[in-house]
C-alpha cells in the first residue's frame, strides 16, 4: 500500500502540476492528496494519517496545530532559499527543480520510518563516491572500499557507467556465466521482481557483489534521477546488504538525487590546482542549492597513484595492498 503525502498549498496551480507529477509517475512510493482549502483538508485528516503533511509557510497558520497533530510528521513550504537552509529540519524550499524537491521528501519519510523502526536504523548504510574531478581514482577508491567492507559485512557496489567494466575474461568466472545489469534491476524493480531477480543479477568480485553499466548507455540518462534513487532505496530496505557502495562517477544531475541517501559522501580529488579549484566550485555549488548539512557527510578523499599497466583486475590487486589500499583501510578503520 502507497504511503500518503498530503499538502495544503493555495496556490493552485502549484499544487495541481505537481500532484500531476507525482502521481502519474510509476513506482512512485507515495502518492500526492493537495488541498487549497484548510476546512477540506481538515476534513480529510478526520479519516485519515498521511505519512506526511506539506504546509505552505505562506498560508494562515491558525489550524496548523490542530493539523499537525493528526499526521506523522510535517514539513513547511518555503518560497525563500535562506528559510529552507536556516530551518532545514522543518522546512522545504518550494520552487527548487522537482527531482529534487521528490528526493528529499522520500529522504524525510525514509528518515522518519528509521526512527520508527531501530532495526531499520542504520541497518544499510550507503557510501556514495563521486568528483567533480577526473582520473582521480573513483572507481579504484569505490572497489577498495567495497572490497575492504566486505570483510565483516555484506556489501553491494552499483557503478553508474554506460557500460559494464567487466569485460576481461578473467574478471568473471565461467560458473558465473553472463550476469546483469543496472538496467536490468531496474526492469525487474519496475515489475516488483528486483528481490527475487536481483541475486542472479550481481557479479562477484573478492567478496563484494557487482551490479554495473546499462543494457544500452541511453539507458542511464532515459531513466529518471529519483527513480534511480527509489530503486537503490528498495535494495537497501528489502535485501539482505548490510552496505552498499555507490561509484556515482562525474554525474552532478545523478548524484543531485542521490546525495542525500549517502551516509557518508567521498569526494576523491587531486592536489593539482585545476583540481581544487573544481573541488572548490562543487562545495559552492552544495551551499548555493541549499544542500550544506550534505558538507557536514562529506569527506574529501586523495587517493596515493596507483598501478596504471596490467589488467583490471591486477591493478586493484597491487592497489589493495599497496599505498592506496592502506590509506583507505585506515579511512574506514572506524567501521572495521
Amino acid at each position: 500500500m502507497k504511503k500518503v503525502v498530503a499538502m495544503y498549498e493555495q496556490e493552485e496551480a502549484y499544487g495541481k502540476n505537481l500532484a500531476e507529477y507525482v502521481n502519474r509517475k510509476e513506482n512512485m512510493p507515495f502518492e500526492l492528496q493537495v488541498f487549497s482549502q484548510a476546512d477540506k483538508l481538515s476534513d480529510y485528516l478526520q479519516g485519515h494519517t498521511p505519512q506526511l503533511l506539506l504546509l505552505s509557510e505562506e498560508s494562515s497558520l491558525e489550524s496548523y496545530g490542530e493539523m499537525s497533530v493528526k499526521t506523522q510528521d510535517v514539513l513547511y513550504l518555503t518560497e525563500h532559499k535562506e528559510q529552507a537552509r536556516d530551518h532545514k529540519e522543518n522546512h522545504i524550499y518550494k520552487y527548487q527543480p522537482t527531482d529534487q524537491l521528490l528526493n528529499q521528501l522520500m529522504q524525510r519519510m525514509s528518515d522518519h520510518d528509521k526512527r520508527d523502526n531501530p532495526v531499520m536504523q542504520e541497518s544499510c548504510p550507503i557510501y556514495g563516491v563521486y568528483s567533480p574531478v577526473g582520473r582521480c581514482g573513483k572507481t579504484t577508491f569505490s572497489l577498495l572500499l567495497g572490497e575492504l567492507l566486505a570483510r565483516k559485512r555484506s556489501v553491494l557496489y552499483i557503478g553508474f557507467d554506460e557500460l559494464p567494466f567487466w569485460d576481461e575474461e578473467e574478471n568473471i568466472s565461467e560458473e558465473q556465466g553472463e550476469k546483469g545489469t543496472l538496467s536490468d534491476a531496474y526492469f525487474y524493480w519496475q515489475r516488483q521482481k528486483l528481490k527475487e531477480k536481483l541475486p542472479v543479477l550481481v557479479s562477484h568480485w573478492h567478496g563484494v557483489d557487482v551490479l554495473t553499466g546499462m543494457n544500452c548507455p541511453e539507458d542511464l540518462c532515459a531513466i529518471q534521477p529519483e527513480e534511480w534513487s527509489q530503486l537503490i532505496l528498495k535494495i537497501a530496505q528489502e535485501t539482505e546488504y548490510a552496505a552498499i557502495v555507490l561509484d556515482i562517477g562525474s554525474k552532478l544531475w545523478l548524484a543531485d538525487s542521490i546525495f542525500l541517501m549517502c551516509s557518508q559522501l567521498y569526494v576523491p580529488v587531486l592536489s593539482e590546482r585545476l583540481a581544487k579549484d573544481q573541488q572548490r566550485r562543487f562545495e559552492l555549488w552544495l551551499e548555493k542549492n541549499g544542500s550544506d548539512e550534505l558538507l557536514q557527510r562529506m569527506q574529501i578523499v586523495t587517493l596515493p597513484q596507483c598501478a596504471q599497466n596490467g589488467t583490471m583486475k591486477e591493478r586493484l590487486e597491487y592497489a589493495l595492498w599497496g599505498e592506496a589500499g592502506d590509506y583507505v583501510r585506515n579511512l574506514i578503520k572506524s567501521e572495521w
